[in-house]
């Protein structure tokens, strides 16, 4: 099996890291999310996009720590503009990838907005966010495959940088970054998605089939699609399918 990259620290990866005859690596960007890189060494200081992030971090990472691939990529949310872009400008270091419930072109359709962003940044700010209980604001914490000090530390950092400058750079930059994946051509390398239909629900709860459709539409039809009855966090919520199911496109991904 080929190195598997991921950005998500969560229980399914951490079957798959039990279960995989191969390498396994978490990738963490500087200036991404929670990166409690300072504000003057961010590469989203200047609202830049996943071009920067993946070409000066990601890059740097890799080559740093002596990584070899071609890499089946896992992300999840956001992160799959990374992905997508990463799999459109080096097609040669990617092996596939493995979509949790991502980002892509036709996403947001109705327009972007960092009212939310901002809005949370300002009660996590102000310290009012203590206030909420931490398992409310994380679903990661509501898992009981985390242990009770693992939990611990995710609130620390939860509460410490979930209203950080950083994501608030990250917002910002989401349209140019969703106009430079939009731009380019959709990615040949082998795909799998799987697609929440709560998510699909919340979103658009007068036509879920739009958020349901959205990576058929955009690969023409032309990879694997998996639909779970759970929500946003699907490595979370069927932590067991999912690493299953990685491990087997994983294996047929090498085998072609």
């Amino acid at each position: 099996m080929p190195p598997l990259a991921i950005r998500p620290n969560e229980p399914s990866m951490q079957k798959l890291s039990h279960a995989a005859e191969c390498p396994i690596y978490r990738i963490c960007c500087r200036g991404d999310q929670w990166s409690p890189l300072p504000v003057s060494d961010n590469p989203y200081n200047s609202h830049k996009s996943s071009r920067l992030l993946i070409e000066q971090t990601t890059g740097e990472a890799i080559s740093g720590a002596g990584v070899e691939g071609p890499f089946i990529l896992c992300p999840h949310s956001a992160s799959g503009l990374e992905a997508i872009y990463w799999a459109q400008k080096y097609p040669e270091e990617i092996e596939g990838i493995a979509a949790l419930d991502i980002s892509m072109p036709g996403y947001h359709k109705d327009g972007f907005s960092t009212f939310e962003d901002y809005a949370v940044s300002f009660i996590a700010n102000s310290g009012w966010i203590r206030l909420i209980p931490s398992d409310s604001l994380c679903r990661e914490l509501s898992s009981s495959e985390l242990t009770a000090e693992e939990k611990k530390l995710y609130s620390a950092h939860m509460y410490a940088h979930r209203g950080s400058k950083t994501m608030l750079r990250e917002a910002d930059a989401c349209e140019k970054n969703v106009q430079t994946v939009s731009n380019g051509e959709v990615p040949t390398v082998p795909m799998l998605f799987f697609i929440s239909k709560q998510m699909a629900a919340v979103l658009s709860p007068d036509n879920p089939e739009w958020y349901l459709s959205l990576a058929r539409n955009y690969t023409n039809n032309k990879a694997e699609y998996i639909e779970l009855d759970c929500g946003h966090y699907v490595h979370l919520e069927e932590p067991d399918f999912v690493a299953s199911e990685i491990r087997r496109f994983a294996e047929k991904t090498n085998g072609e």
